[in-house]
């Protein structure tokens, strides 16, 4: 099957964009890992099917991401750390809405090992990022935009 039609993948990067404008960041380009796009709707699959994203960080499974993914490498910890910051970047407020009903920024601590946001902080994070909708529509039309899955994979 090739990468662009499986299913769910188009409405995954299209619920990831989404996020991020609501967040107040959108994104503009494709990730990119050693100079080749980086399949983020693949990572987030590999994780899921680890159980998560909390589980594969407390169970230090990146390597196990990194193989079946079939990305080679020489340093597995720094790679997998790459694969876990991008996953915190793209897909973690995916996974906390969609799959677990959670705000993302408790299940950010919870993989960062850090103390949970007050519930004034949770508000107060919630309100600049509602602070900032109503970013620049022309990003939905740029050619490296998320929108667009043609740009996360190579012609085979």
């Amino acid at each position: 099957m090739e990468p662009r039609s499986e299913p769910g993948r188009v409405e995954f990067i299209e619920k990831i964009y989404s996020i991020s404008v609501e967040r107040g960041n959108p994104y503009k380009s494709v990730p990119m890992m050693k100079a080749k796009p980086l399949d983020i709707y693949a990572i987030y699959l590999a994780v899921k099917n680890l159980g998560g994203v909390e589980k594969v960080e407390n169970e230090k499974l990146w390597h196990k991401i990194i193989e079946s993914m079939k990305i080679e490498t020489n340093n597995q910890h720094s790679t997998g750390q790459a694969l876990k910051k991008a996953y915190c970047r793209y897909c973690v407020d995916y996974e906390a809405k969609y799959d677990l009903e959670i705000d993302a920024d408790l299940l950010l601590s919870k993989i960062d090992g850090k103390r949970l946001p007050t519930k004034k902080e949770t508000e107060e994070n919630k309100a600049r990022r509602a602070g900032k909708k109503g970013g620049n529509s022309d990003l939905l039309n740029d050619s490296d935009s998320l929108l667009d899955p043609s740009k996360h994979f190579e012609d085979q």
